[in-house]
């Protein structure tokens, strides 16, 4: 099995803490990955990246147009990313916004986030909005974990297993992967 897939979002949504599940579930089911990550600003509200290739080793990113799946945590990152999605890329959005502290949500210009996404093979969905049901928006990326995970051909278990390694809210972030694990094989 041979996946690539690029994680995007902004700086403390959670973007290292899939990448490094990932690559746990990945080496557990003895398949060889490489990832990449690239996030400068991150901790103040910057753009984040991580590339993660399953089944193949070389170089540790992704080529423009080649991702067989663009997960993002943010719409505005998933239009910044979108040069590595093609039309048969599954592209995995939030569409919850997230505005800069310098910016009134009343006066920004945001773009017509859907309508971008049309060509593509694309599921758009609150992921925070599920996360804020069950207890907090900061487990968004377990929502978008779990959702992604349908598309993957790794235990369920395993994953859950790797998400009770993490040292905070374990069972909060089970809920949250298994939320999102349960919408995505309704929609998909």
């Amino acid at each position: 099995m041979k996946k690539d897939i690029v994680i995007c979002g902004i700086g403390g949504q959670g973007v290292i803490t899939m990448v490094k599940l990932l690559l746990n579930v990945a080496n557990r089911h003895m398949l060889k990955v490489v990832s990449s990550e690239t996030h400068g600003m991150s901790q103040r509200g910057g753009s984040v990246i991580s590339h993660v290739r399953m089944g193949r080793m070389g170089p540790p990113t992704v080529p423009q147009g080649k991702a067989d799946i663009l997960v993002s945590l943010e719409p505005s990152e998933t239009i910044r990313y979108l040069h590595f999605a093609n039309k048969n890329t599954k592209v995995i959005s939030n569409s919850r916004k997230i505005f800069p502290f310098s910016i009134s949500p009343k006066k920004a210009i945001y773009p017509d986030f859907p309508a971008i996404l049309e060509s593509y093979n694309s599921y758009i969905f609150d992921a925070t909005a599920i996360a804020e049901k069950i207890g907090s928006y900061i487990l968004t990326n377990m929502v978008m974990l779990g959702f992604v995970s349908n598309l993957l051909p790794f235990d369920k278990e395993v994953f859950i297993d790797e998400i009770k390694r993490l040292k905070k809210l374990r069972k909060d972030n089970i809920k949250a992967f298994e939320e999102g694990r349960k919408y995505g094989k309704n929609v998909l």
